[in-house]
């Protein structure tokens, strides 16, 4: 399964178009205002999951707390479908620009997701968990962004292994949340193209292998079909 998620509003709104395998699937909206409101996948006028974020036990706002062998929870979200519990989302600091995100979709299953840039691109790995979070069973799934962007509009394009695709709106919720601290620009007054390049200096960048997506997807890249012919 391939979900791309393209943003059509930035600035004022935060906007997005969402498409599963090319086909038109749901619109995503990130606060207006700030990176501390609500975010919603929207079909039909409905929502569909709804992402609100929460304030974590205060331990985790000591600064440097991760010096001490202990970890810095952080940017916590919990999702839901109507008045329904549906999972959460923190980051997990363990170190000066080390970090991950980890996932809770229901009550049990549990993903980590790690991040790498190389050059024009930014890598999210996403890893499935063993029944005890202590282990790492496969990755299920890997997230791109082009960091070259049209008047701060950026593009995501999520690889999803079919057999997780039970998980799609939680993972492009994430990828809402994703982008909420990592790239918008909220009342910004940028006009054009705007080119970036980044690399990762985390000790976890070995986690994000940019290759899974061509083991696995090798008839796509980023920009569509490799072989339009084929």
């Amino acid at each position: 399964m391939i979900v791309e998620v393209q943003q059509t509003a930035s600035n004022i709104k935060q906007e997005y178009d969402v498409y599963v395998d090319r086909d038109y699937y749901c619109q995503g909206i990130n606060g207006r205002l700030h990176k501390y409101q609500d975010i919603d996948l929207v079909k039909n006028g409905e929502s569909i999951l709804h992402g609100d974020h929460q304030h974590l036990h205060w331990k985790h706002y000591i600064p440097f707390k991760y010096l001490f062998g202990s970890v810095n929870l952080s940017r916590g979200l919990e999702l839901k479908r109507g008045n329904e519990y549906a999972g959460s989302f923190v980051r997990s600091r363990t170190g000066f620009g080390d970090y991950f995100y980890l996932l809770s979709f229901g009550n049990d299953t549990i993903y980590r997701c790690y991040i790498r840039s190389i050059g024009s691109y930014n890598y999210v790995a996403v890893y499935e968990l063993s029944s005890s979070g202590a282990v790492e069973t496969k990755q299920i799934a890997l997230l791109e962004t082009y960091l070259t962007v049209v008047d701060n509009k950026f593009k995501f394009k999520l690889y999803l292994l079919d057999e997780y695709a039970e998980h799609k709106d939680e993972l492009i919720l994430f990828i809402l949340y994703y982008a909420n601290y990592n790239f918008t620009q909220r009342f910004h007054m940028s006009r054009g193209v705007s080119y970036t390049k980044a690399w990762s200096l985390s000790k976890y960048k070995e986690k994000v292998d940019p290759q899974w997506r061509e083991r696995n997807f090798p008839d796509e890249n980023f920009f569509g079909k490799v072989d339009l012919f084929g």
